[in-house]
């Protein structure tokens, strides 16, 4: 054994549990043998319930800033979205409106096309 090898002669494990799963163990050792005390095991034991507690902040808090991580990108691309189909809008007016300046009034599904015109034009922009 390792803790032997170091002169260690007593050893103290106590579990880390949460949810009565092991996460991981908390030792103390004694190079000498004396057997630890109700007090120290109980006194070791309440350490390891607060470094277990400790890290289930810590890991919460990670995943929190996950979610909120991906919740900033989800808005991101919304808004995006959002701001296209407001750019789009706006083009085809314009584009209809240059239509109706040079003559072109009376083809069909000329709303449509104001808006392929409108959507090609923004493609085109995200590509420069």
């Amino acid at each position: 054994m390792a803790q032997v090898k170091r002169g260690l002669r007593t050893l103290l494990l106590v579990p880390m549990l949460r949810n009565d799963e092991l996460i991981g163990t908390l030792a103390i050792s004694r190079k000498h043998v004396e057997p630890f005390t109700e007090k120290e095991i109980e006194l070791v034991a309440d350490f390891a319930t607060q470094a277990t507690n400790a890290l289930e902040i810590v890991r919460r808090e990670r995943q929190l800033r996950q979610v909120q991580m991906e919740l900033a990108r989800a808005n991101r691309v919304a808004t995006v979205g959002q701001l296209n189909t407001s750019i789009a809008n706006e083009l085809t007016y314009v584009v209809l409106m240059i239509a109706y300046v040079y003559g072109v009034r009376h083809f069909r599904g000329k709303h449509y096309f104001a808006a392929s015109i409108a959507g090609a034009i923004i493609g085109i922009a995200f590509l420069c």
